[in-house]
């Protein structure tokens, strides 16, 4: 039985539209603010799930430091409440596909990854600067909107609300959800040694992988055991041998995100995104120099990726280059 059905008003305003989807821990559903007329996403635990009074008030302080970001690459937390069918939060609704969704059909174009990438990063810096760490970073939490004659966005979902989750997957045990996980957490995660902002940079490392070869860093494993011992001891498969003509500097880039030890990883996300940003600059000057304005300045001298330094080619836009790749599929 459906823990909402349509016509149910949550908080007083918000009415229940649809059903968008269910998981392990709970049900998404798509509601109107009936006061401001805007679709907002709900989430629901399963009403079999019981949370720690502690663990409640700690994910309602991190989604009030987490509204407070207001950054573009960042699902907003809009509120989070109790009633008498559980827990559940508000949250901004996104009307696209998930990563995971994507990367089911096979590896996405080199210059879909590096924009992904670029946002990714920053939206993870942005909490990472408010000390929100988001520890179940993985396809399924990262969405993509298209907007009309411009380009994507990417959203990442389900910040703040790590350790709802881990209070979640306890009870429910080891599900489709929280198995997807394992795909993607750092070895200090697994090991439970003291962990911060660089195992949100390993677990993106993996993401960034899999969007780039269409695959898990050891294709071949699947078995639970199997996965950890990979983690924490063995290389990941070269990019090379999974898919052909990626950049050797961009594969070097990965790899430097995915160390097993955190102190070979890139100190923050905005040390990686800068990393990234010269690669993409180097290989945007090699394919057409046309791109870069006279007064180009260094990554360290923007300070962003989306700097005037870069001039797009509208005829070769992301979005466009997206759209194709589904119509080929």
């Amino acid at each position: 039985m459906a823990l909402q059905e349509a016509g149910d008003l949550i908080a007083g305003k918000y009415e229940t539209l649809s059903l968008l989807g269910v998981g392990g821990l709970g049900e998404v559903y798509l509601c109107r603010d009936t006061e401001t007329n805007v679709n907002v996403a709900i989430k629901r635990l399963k009403n079999d799930i019981t949370v720690p009074t502690s663990v409640i008030e700690q994910t309602q302080r991190e989604a009030k430091i987490l509204s407070s970001i207001r950054h573009r690459n960042i699902i907003r937390i809009i509120d989070v409440g109790l009633d008498k069918k559980g827990f559940y939060f508000i949250l901004e609704f996104v009307d696209g596909p998930s990563l995971a969704e994507l990367i089911a059909e096979g590896p996405l174009p080199v210059d879909i990854v590096l924009n992904l990438a670029s946002q990714a990063l920053e939206g993870l810096g942005a909490a990472h600067r408010k000390n929100l760490l988001h520890l179940d970073i993985k396809p399924a939490n990262l969405m993509l909107h298209l907007y009309p004659n411009t380009d994507f966005t990417v959203k990442i979902l389900d910040f703040g609300v790590a350790k709802l989750a881990e209070e979640a997957a306890q009870q429910v045990g080891e599900d489709e959800e929280t198995f997807g996980s394992i795909f993607y957490i750092s070895p200090e995660q697994l090991c439970q040694k003291p962990f911060d902002t660089r195992a949100d940079i390993y677990s993106i490392g993996h993401v960034f992988y899999h969007s780039l070869t269409g695959q898990i860093a050891w294709p071949q494993l699947r078995d639970p055991a199997d996965l950890v011992n990979a983690h924490l001891y063995t290389p990941p498969t070269p990019i090379g041998q999974l898919v052909d003509g990626v950049d050797l500097e961009l594969c070097d880039w990965i790899y430097w995100l995915l160390a097993k030890d955190p102190n070979d990883r890139p100190a923050t996300a905005q040390d990686a995104l800068i990393t990234l940003t010269k690669i993409i600059l180097r290989l945007k000057r090699a394919e057409n120099p046309s791109y870069f304005s006279d007064d180009y300045q260094s990554p360290e001298e923007a300070q962003t990726p989306t700097s005037k330094a870069i001039r797009v080619n509208e005829k070769s836009s992301p979005k466009d280059k997206l759209l194709n790749f589904f119509k080929k599929k």
